[in-house]
């Protein structure tokens, strides 16, 4: 089984957003505010994908 590779990232956020994505853990499945994150980075860049090229 291969591992996938990770790039470990901190952010800063406001405490209003990060009691936000508080709340989501264990009421919607997530178990950490990581995996909150990852999930709405992922769903952001699926649909706003960039671009290779500029116009």
């Amino acid at each position: 089984m291969r591992k996938e590779r990770v790039d470990n990232r901190g952010i800063r956020l406001p405490a209003e957003l990060a009691l936000e994505m508080d709340k989501l853990i264990g009421t919607r499945g997530f178990r950490s505010r990581a995996e909150v994150a990852k999930t709405a980075i992922r769903e952001f860049l699926e649909k706003y994908p960039a671009r290779s090229e500029e116009a």
